[in-house]
């Protein structure tokens, strides 16, 4: 399950409350985060230990309907992807995946992220292996 970082939190507070207008995009990008730090709510991307090389670089999630499955219950709403995203097949060791996040930049390294979540199944990542994330594998809920 994966959650807003603080300072996207607010960002929708505040527009919701009318102190801010919020920018929407059309496009996010997934990164995927190594275990060796955990990250935490700042949304800093220093807190992020990305693979380096070996092929990687953050994937493209188009920001519409056809890409996200909503769903609502009596105390909850949820997003989950809906069609499996697929990252490069790995050149080099990635290290053992056991986050995933969005962020807003395409750049590895770069930008803020926005919203992160813990992997149910961490995976290491070897040369020629290839992370992919499944359809529905991500669920992002607000409530």
């Amino acid at each position: 399950m994966a959650g807003f970082t603080n300072p996207q939190a607010q960002d929708v507070l505040e527009h919701l409350l009318g102190v801010a207008q919020w920018t929407y995009t059309t496009t996010i990008y997934g990164l995927l985060g190594l275990n060796t730090s955990t990250p935490d709510d700042t949304g800093n991307i220093a807190e992020w230990d990305e693979p380096v090389g070996g092929a990687y670089a953050r994937i493209s999630v188009n920001n519409t309907a056809a890409a996200w499955a909503f769903t609502s219950g009596a105390t909850t709403v949820e997003s989950k992807n809906a069609n499996q995203l697929e990252y490069a097949t790995a050149t080099g060791n990635w290290g053992t995946v056991s986050y995933f996040g969005i962020s807003l930049s395409a750049t590895t390294g770069g930008g803020s992220v926005v919203m992160w979540g813990t992997m149910s199944t961490p995976k290491e990542i070897l040369i020629d292996d290839q992370a992919i994330l499944a359809a529905n594998g991500i669920t992002i809920t607000l409530g």
